[in-house]
């Protein structure tokens, strides 16, 4: 989102992001209440005085992240001095945002749990103990979401260049075989089976970053990498061996031969197809496995006893 003030308004054009935007609306409504809170006289000049050097290192700060760390330090310090009214909002607030919430921090933050501080804050019982616990919340929820977006970010960049890797093999294997047409290269040369297993690494890979895509969030970034590459290498070497195979005519297509003589070796437009069909294949392949995965765990930890000893295991 981009907002533009043009010259006719004596402004110099200004780009903001919808984030900045939020930031922006966030602080200002922390610097409005700070100021209600200081004519009242409420709380003592030094608290307000350090929560508005919080947002005002907003504007000291250029990098996104250290931004939001800014002013989540001025919300957090703003939650002892919340009025009833204000400190209702800020849990609804909270409430609505921990879907963001990791597994470790969704069991400390139950449904339950929310709702009774919810619940507290409406019957004025809104006391030093639960204004802590509500900071906590906010938090938790504050670096679960820094965690999720910077995720996001590295996975968002892994699935660029692993496209734009799929793209340059694309590239490479289209001048090859405007290469081996123009050399009238035979089709059973080895550099047919080095053709077949690039398609099969096109296919795998390109397999692989769509479903990284689909789960921006999931495991460790590095471990995502690693798949790729590894996913990327075993759909070339499916493919090779399915070229093989079908070299040895244990499985053999007659009508794809070059012709119909008995040592007709398969054409090469075929062996093609069937290296980007494996390559395409693999992830079928490792989802038969992951399903698998959960049956033997099961049944290994129903070999052992609730003490934790197997059930084969006889006295001495």
């Amino acid at each position: 989102m981009e907002i533009r003030l043009g010259p006719e308004l004596g402004v110099r054009k200004v780009k903001l992001s919808y984030g900045q935007l939020i930031l922006s609306s966030k602080s200002q409504f922390l610097r409005d209440k700070l100021k209600l809170i200081r004519q009242s006289g409420m709380s003592s000049h030094e608290m307000v005085h350090q929560i508005e050097s919080h947002l005002n290192a907003i504007i000291q700060e250029s990098d996104p992240i250290g931004q939001w760390n800014s002013y989540e330090l001025a919300y957090e310090g703003f939650i002892p001095l919340a009025e009833q009214q204000d400190l209702l909002g800020l849990i609804l607030d909270l409430r609505s945002r921990a879907n963001v919430l990791d597994k470790p921090n969704h069991d400390v933050w139950t449904g339950s749990k929310l709702r009774r501080m919810e619940q507290d804050v409406r019957v004025g019982r809104a006391d030093s103990s639960l204004r802590v616990e509500i900071a906590s919340l906010a938090r938790a929820i504050h670096e679960c979401d820094v965690q999720k977006r910077r995720d996001i970010e590295i996975r968002s960049r892994l699935v660029k260049r692993a496209l734009y890797f799929a793209a340059f093999l694309c590239v490479l294997v289209i001048c090859s075989l405007v290469a081996v047409q123009i050399r009238k290269v035979a089709a059973d040369s080895p550099w047919q089976l080095m053709i077949t297993a690039a398609f099969g690494g096109i296919g795998a890979l390109v397999m692989a970053t769509m479903q990284l895509g689909r789960h921006l969030v999931g495991n460790e970034s590095q471990a995502d990498q690693a798949s790729l590459l590894f996913r990327g290498a075993f759909g070339a070497l499916l493919a090779v061996v399915v070229a093989l195979v079908l070299q040895l005519r244990i499985i053999d297509f007659p009508f794809l031969h070059l012709n119909l003589s008995e040592h007709s070796p398969l054409s090469p437009a075929a062996f093609y197809v069937f290296g980007l069909a494996s390559g395409l294949a693999q992830e079928p392949i490792f989802n038969l496995f992951e399903r698998r995965k959960p049956k033997i765990v099961g049944r290994s930890a129903s070999l052992e006893s609730p003490s934790g000893r197997s059930h084969y295991h006889l006295p001495a």
